[in-house]
C-alpha cells in the first residue's frame, strides 16, 4: 500500500524543440495484495572424488503478473591434488554478456549466549555486526530466542531477529532481474533488511520424531530491485 504521484513528461525533438507534453492523473492511493510462490530444487553429485556438480532449477510465480518463471543453474568444483588445497569453481546463472567486477570484502562478527533462567525457561540473546566494502556501510542486528518447556517433551518457542544482506552479484543468481553493481559504492545502497518474528510449538513423539508447528511474520526494508530499461538503454544494448 502507498500513494503514487505522477510528473508530466516533456517530449523534445532532435533539435531540442518541444514536440508535446504528456500529463497524467492526480495523485492516487495504491493498495495491492501480492502473493509469491517459489520452489527450488538442487542436487549435488560427485561423479568422481575430485569433481562435484551442483544442478538446480527454481520456479517462481506471483499473483500480480500471473506468469511462470523457471530458471536453471549449474555449478562445479574441481579439487586439484589429493589434499584438495586448490579448488577450481565455476557456474552458470548470470547473463553471458555480463562484464562487471565488484571486488568487495565483507566482515561479520557475532556473539550469542544461551542461559537457563528456570527449569522451564531458556533464553538465547545474540548480536551480529556486518560490514561490506561494496557499499561501505555497517549494520548491527539483534536476535533473541525464548523457549519454554511445559514438560520434557513439549515446548513453546518464540524468536525475534533482524537480518541483513549486503549488495553483491552472488545475491542476484536466483533473481529474475539483474542489477549492474559496477559502481555500487556510488549508488549509496543500503543493506537489505528483514525483521523476523516466529512463534512455534514442538512436541517429541518418539526418539527421532518431533512434531513442530510454527508461524512466521517478516517485514522487508531497503530492498534492491530491478527496473525496466529505458528506450535509450534498449537501443544502446541491441546496437552492440
Amino acid at each position: 500500500s502507498g500513494r503514487q504521484t505522477f510528473n508530466p513528461i516533456t517530449w523534445l525533438g532532435a533539435s531540442g524543440q518541444l514536440v508535446r507534453n504528456t500529463f497524467f492523473g492526480p495523485p492516487a492511493d495504491l493498495n495491492a495484495a501480492k502473493r509469491d510462490y517459489a520452489a527450488f530444487l538442487q542436487d549435488t553429485w560427485a561423479p568422481i572424488s575430485s569433481l562435484t556438480l551442483d544442478l538446480g532449477v527454481r520456479y517462481e510465480r506471483d499473483s500480480i503478473i500471473a506468469r511462470n518463471n523457471p530458471s536453471y543453474r549449474a555449478g562445479f568444483a574441481y579439487a586439484i591434488g589429493p589434499e584438495a588445497h586448490t579448488v577450481i569453481r565455476g557456474g552458470v546463472g548470470l547473463p553471458d554478456s555480463l562484464d562487471s567486477v565488484l571486488p568487495a570484502n565483507r566482515v561479520g562478527v557475532w556473539v550469542q549466549d544461551q542461559f537457563t533462567l528456570t527449569s522451564g525457561w531458556t533464553l538465547e540473546p545474540g548480536l551480529r555486526f556486518d560490514w561490506s566494502e561494496a557499499n561501505g556501510k555497517a549494520t548491527v542486528s539483534p536476535r533473541f530466542t525464548a523457549l519454554y518447556r511445559i514438560n520434557p517433551a513439549t515446548r513453546f518457542k518464540g524468536a525475534f531477529g533482524l537480518y541483513t544482506q549486503s549488495p553483491g552479484y552472488e545475491k542476484l543468481i536466483q533473481s529474475d532481474f539483474f542489477i549492474d553493481l559496477t559502481d555500487a559504492s556510488g549508488l549509496d545502497l543500503l543493506h537489505q533488511r528483514s525483521t523476523h518474528y516466529i512463534l512455534g510449538f514442538e512436541r517429541d513423539l518418539q526418539p527421532g520424531w518431533t512434531a513442530r508447528v510454527e508461524s512466521f511474520y517478516k517485514t522487508f526494508d531497503d530492498l534492491i530491485v530491478g527496473r525496466l530499461e529505458t528506450n535509450e538503454e534498449r537501443l544502446e544494448r541491441i546496437s552492440r
